[in-house]
């Protein structure tokens, strides 16, 4: 549903434009609203509203009796924002997420399936990087990806 990297720039009020090609994606489904959250990473989480469902699924399913299932909880939770859509397709990210990221105006947001995520452009930079330089360890610890 989400694919590709693409580069904006927050507003001064804190809204962003969603790409046009994951607004298309959507188009069928009437979404105006994504939930925004706390991610991994120092990024930020979208989700359109049935995406966010499955992911609270998924949360709710771990045991509240246990410190790290309560501390992730808390953080996904804490965070999370309903952030309507406007016309222009912007989306308003409350200041916290933002510091959160430590974004101040340039983004990149970053296709993952069933979500994207919102990064401060250089610390996202830095991020693929790295990561690019691993891509073959890492795909070699996780084993082989079968496509059937």
């Amino acid at each position: 549903m989400f694919y590709g990297e693409y580069e904006h720039t927050i507003d001064r009020k804190g809204r962003v434009i969603v790409p046009s090609k994951f607004r298309d994606a959507l188009k069928d489904k009437f979404v105006d609203t994504f939930m925004v959250t706390r991610g991994y990473e120092k990024c930020l989480f979208v989700f359109p509203p049935d995406q966010w469902q499955a992911y609270e699924q998924t949360l709710r399913a771990l045991s509240p009796h246990k410190a790290d299932p309560r501390a992730l909880s808390r953080m996904f939770y804490g965070g999370a924002n309903q952030c309507p859509c406007d016309r222009q397709g912007r989306i308003n990210i409350p200041k916290i997420l933002l510091n959160y990221a430590t974004i101040n105006k340039e983004v990149a947001i970053i296709g993952v399936s069933t979500r994207f995520e919102i990064w401060d452009k250089e610390r996202w930079n830095k991020y693929r990087e790295a990561e690019e330089k691993a891509l073959e360890e890492r795909a070699e610890k996780i084993g082989e990806i079968r496509i059937e």
